[in-house]
């Protein structure tokens, strides 16, 4: 059994909010259906598909909160802001199928949150100026892309004991913690993400065996810029890690396949990998201020 790397006490604190606040919340005010001409409101409980004509302002508690399975809620380009606590777009209660797309979700403890859901997708969405961007719990096959997650208090994007999630084409920058963070999920995708100048890792995965990395841009992050640590049968894979504060890429156990990486100018190592990872070929890095690579033989 393998030991999770110690967390600082603000770590665990952000680890674990999510479960006591998904316990304590309260029934929404109300329902949204197919025929209510009733305009939406912050605190709405949505049960059919809608779409947002106008801003949600200020909103004290959750900004939306999904009622049933299958339920798309477009913002349409607008906005649903918080006063620093609650849920912009709540799905606690775990319904599946869900797909949030096209807007703004900023100022809230949490920006989205998925709990056990199955099949759900996050689009074109920003969440930003939260205390944490967007979490996924105990969810599968769920995909976020194009998501934009910037300037939250904590991690951008964090996702736990999941499986078969899916991080693509996204943009995770100056978040006060980890850009994406992943603990204790299996079969994670990560691909084409750019992710730059957040205050811990870029990408950390954390226990989260067979996940792939792939074409993601990791630059300016203030500890590695992807970091595999307790990680079983990963593929690194065509990532470029560039002038992070320490290692460009960080991996801790062996069986991982690296190929066709860059690493330049971190300030750490480049390519930091144990005996025992395979070495795909074609690793690159220069001008890294630790050494360049170890594990695996780099040009």
């Amino acid at each position: 059994m393998k030991t999770l790397p110690s967390l600082t006490a603000r770590t665990v604190r952000l680890l674990t909010a999510p479960l006591v606040v998904a316990a304590g919340l309260a029934a929404a005010p109300a329902v949204t259906t197919a025929h209510d001409a009733t305009p939406i409101t912050c605190g709405m409980v949505v049960t059919t598909d809608v779409r947002l004509r106008t801003d949600l302002l200020d909103c004290a508690g959750a900004g939306l909160v999904v009622g049933a399975p299958g339920v798309t809620i477009d913002l349409a380009g607008h906005v649903i802001d918080g006063t620093g606590s609650a849920t912009g777009i709540d799905n606690g209660a775990g319904h599946d199928d869900v797909r949030i797309t096209r807007g703004t979700v900023r100022d809230f403890q949490f920006g989205i949150h998925l709990f056990e859901t199955s099949g759900a997708r996050v689009d074109r969405l920003t969440v930003e100026s939260n205390t944490l961007g967007a979490i996924i719990e105990r969810s599968a096959a769920t995909e976020l892309d194009r998501v934009t997650a910037t300037r939250n208090a904590g991690n951008g994007i964090e996702i736990t004991f999941s499986e078969g999630m899916t991080v693509r084409r996204s943009t995770v920058t100056a978040n006060g913690l980890y850009g994406i963070f992943d603990i204790a999920s299996v079969d994670s995708r990560y691909e084409r993400n750019t992710i730059t100048g957040n205050a811990a890792s870029g990408l950390a995965l954390w226990q989260s065996d067979q996940a792939v990395v792939e074409r993601n841009h990791a630059a300016g992050n203030d500890t590695n810029g992807i970091d595999l640590t307790g990680v079983d049968d990963a593929v690194v894979e065509r990532n470029d890690a560039i002038a992070n504060a320490e290692h460009g890429i960080f991996i801790d156990q062996p069986g991982t396949t690296v190929t066709r990486n860059r690493a330049v100018a971190n300030q750490g190592i480049g390519i930091a990998a144990p005996d025992g990872t395979i070495d795909g070929g074609r690793n690159k890095a220069t001008g890294n201020l630790g050494g360049n690579c170890t594990g695996v033989v780099c040009r």
